[in-house]
């Protein structure tokens, strides 16, 4: 608190740095060269500017190229006229209710914002705030280079994560005790749909389970979890190894299946707890902030930072 007893705005917040992949499914070259192409042809924000809906548009506000190869991007979103929700100062009754401000008569109210750094086929990417992940990158990248009039080729590409090498690599030294699946199964039957293997018969028993536990007139179904454990059963010595298999076979596709808010812990045979934060290419760090989001060049920097710790490692492969 400040001297006046006033709670003083954070001038610090904690991020996430993502690293994704573009996998491209037809040859158009790479993202970045993709990306300056269409920048090229949309010099402006204006001309940068996407309707994503009905009254709602993303805007690549700001570009920097570096010299010495990689370009950076800041995305924002925002509803033209939306009013930003209020709360009185005036406290001293019972009940206050909440108000509304309408934006500035030379400004939008801004819904959220990404940063990003992309080299190659590389992308490091950090959301500033709202609900900005690499979904709408994705999506907005599309739609940029398809205003640029780059052609069918260059959409032809999704951002995928990375699986940190390292980590896989101790799963299969170590191999894999136990599979912990923490999510409800309304979460689970959506992220899980689309996997196969033994994954598809784990989701039908987790939707056979669900089923049972339903109540057909009750509304609340995800007030209700379910938390999947899979192991090999110590008791059955007969072809002992073939589960332990088969249970690192499912870490390997809860790992590549992973989506956004999936949550699980791997445990292998040495006690040691694998989750989603340690095995895909990510790194917290602290960035000042920018009202509700942060700063844009500290950002940029950070995540040109994380790109290079990435390489250097030998994370990535750059070219």
């Amino acid at each position: 608190m400040s001297r006046e007893g006033k709670y003083d705005m954070p001038t610090w917040k904690e991020k996430t740095l993502h690293y994704r992949s573009a996998l491209w499914f037809r040859d158009a070259g790479t993202l970045e060269s993709q990306i300056r192409s269409a920048i090229q042809k949309l010099p402006t924000a204006q001309d940068r500017t996407i309707e994503a809906g009905e009254d709602h548009y993303i805007r690549c506000l700001s570009t920097r190229k570096r010299q010495a190869g990689g370009i950076f991007l800041h995305i924002t979103a925002d509803t033209p006229g939306e009013a930003a929700s209020t709360v009185p100062k005036a406290l001293n009754t019972a009940e206050v209710n909440v108000g509304s401000a309408p934006p500035p008569a030379d400004a939008e109210f801004m819904d959220g914002d990404a940063f990003a750094f992309i080299r190659d086929d590389h992308v490091c990417f950090c959301s500033g705030s709202g609900l900005m992940r690499e979904g709408s990158l994705q999506r907005f990248l599309v739609r940029l280079f398809e205003k640029a009039d780059l052609g069918d080729a260059a959409t032809s590409f999704t951002l995928e994560q990375v699986a940190d090498a390292e980590k896989i690599a101790l799963i299969e030294a170590q191999g894999v005790k136990r599979i912990d699946l923490n999510a409800s199964v309304y979460a689970a039957a959506t992220h899980y749909a689309r996997r196969q293997g033994p994954m598809a018969s784990l989701r039908q028993a987790a939707r056979s389970i669900w089923a049972s536990l339903q109540d057909d007139d009750d509304d609340h179904e995800d007030n209700l979890l379910l938390r999947v454990s899979i192991h090999a059963d110590g008791r059955i010595h007969s072809n002992e190894e073939l589960g332990f298999d088969r249970l690192e076979e499912i870490a390997r596709q809860v790992i590549e299946g992973q989506q956004e808010g999936d949550k699980y812990t791997i445990i292998t045979r040495d006690d040691q707890r694998i989750g989603p934060e340690k095995v895909m290419l990510q790194k917290s760090e602290t960035l000042p902030a920018a009202g509700k989001s942060i700063s844009r060049e500290p950002t940029w920097t950070a995540l040109l930072v994380f790109f290079n710790e990435l390489a250097a490692d030998h994370r990535i492969i750059v070219e």
